[in-house]
C-alpha cells in the first residue's frame, strides 16, 4: 500500500531533484525510494538530504536495499551503512542506531 506520509520531496532551487521515504519496522528503519536526479549528484545534495531524514527519525538502525552491482554502494558505504545481507538483486545495508541525545546537547 503506497503510503504518502513516508515520501518526502527532495529540492533545488524550487524544483523537485528527488525522492525519499522512511518506514518504521519494529526494531529499524527502512530507506526505499531514494532517488536524485543524475545531474545534481555528486554534490553533497544526498550527503544533506540523508543527514537531515536520520535527524528527524527514532533512535534506531537504518536499513536499505541497494541493487547489487550499483554505483550507489559507495554512497552508502560513506554515510555508514554496513553490507549485513545478500537478497537475489539487492544488498541490504545497515547504518547502526545512533546514540540517544542527552539533555544539554
Amino acid at each position: 500500500m503506497f503510503d504518502r506520509d513516508a515520501f518526502q520531496v527532495i529540492e533545488l532551487d524550487a524544483r523537485p531533484v528527488g525522492c525519499i521515504a522512511t518506514v518504521v519496522a519494529d526494531d529499524h528503519m527502512v530507506l526505499h525510494s531514494v532517488y536524485l536526479e543524475p545531474a545534481v549528484q555528486g554534490r553533497g545534495l544526498g550527503a544533506r538530504m540523508l543527514a537531515e531524514v536520520l535527524a528527524s527519525l527514532p533512535v534506531l538502525p537504518v536499513r536499505i536495499e541497494v541493487l547489487k552491482g550499483s554505483r550507489a554502494r559507495r554512497f552508502w558505504e560513506d554515510q555508514g551503512f554496513i553490507f549485513v545481507a545478500c537478497q537475489d538483486f539487492d544488498d541490504v545495508m545497515e547504518r547502526p542506531a545512533r546514540p540517544a541525545a542527552t539533555a544539554g546537547e
